[in-house]
């Protein structure tokens, strides 16, 4: 049977979250979430995301509502830091042994991209760790306001990385070999074949969410419909 991963994206709507440095983190949650469901869904972990635009905007009691609706093997806080410090923070359960195994993980992963770690710690205070029904972790990727932490993870790709790292850590806890990415599936080249492929960003019970996001898409310049 499937794996099923839980990824609450902190903050959302019009709850940014920490802002410094020409970054949100509201935004800077998703890149890395997305990043990670896409690596997960890869390895045929069943993934799913709290939302999947900016415009969305769900308490952190809704998210855990949610999560506790599915009963997932592993509820996945993303969220980022600000307020004078650097590095990485990841907090589990105190009485929870694998969310310390799977916080310690995401620490080995984060490090292999070049990120410092300040600390793998209970952090039973927090609602998403002491409410949600599954393993749950809650992880701190990078401080928004440190010019060290901004240097790793100010673009889209570097915070990609954030989200890569997630989802290896998240792999091996639930026991899935990582395997690299082929490249161009297929032997095609780019651009060479003809072929056109389309890219799926979301899918809503509610049309409202998804025509949030096409809209969102369109101010982007992407050329978004809803199917």
């Amino acid at each position: 049977m499937a794996k099923t991963v839980f990824i609450g994206v902190g903050h959302g709507g019009s709850d940014p979250g920490a802002c410094a440095n020409n970054l949100i983190e509201r935004d800077v949650n998703l890149v890395m979430a997305m990043a990670c469901y896409n690596v997960l869904t890869k390895h045929g972990v069943n993934t799913i995301l709290s939302r999947w635009s900016n415009t969305e905007s769900d308490t952190i009691y809704e998210e855990v509502q949610e999560e506790n609706a599915v009963r997932p093997d592993v509820a996945f806080e993303i969220h980022n830091n600000a307020g004078g410090g650097d590095g990485s923070e990841f907090y589990y359960y105190s009485s929870d042994p694998n969310g310390k195994r799977l916080a310690e993980l995401c620490k080995k992963h984060t490090e292999a991209i070049g990120q410092n770690n300040r600390k793998v710690i209970a952090g039973d205070q927090f609602i998403w760790i002491n409410s949600t029904v599954a393993t749950a972790v809650l992880c701190e990727g990078f401080f928004l306001d440190n010019a060290a932490d901004k240097q790793i993870a100010d673009t889209v790709a570097e915070q990609e990385k954030f989200g890569e790292a997630y989802a290896k850590a998240i792999l091996e806890y639930l026991g899935i070999v990582y395997k690299e990415p082929s490249g161009n599936s297929g032997g095609s080249n780019s651009g060479s074949s003809g072929n056109l492929m389309r890219v799926q960003v979301g899918a809503f019970r509610d049309r409202k969410n998804a025509e949030n996001l096409v809209e969102e898409l369109k101010a982007k310049g992407y050329n978004a419909i809803i199917k």
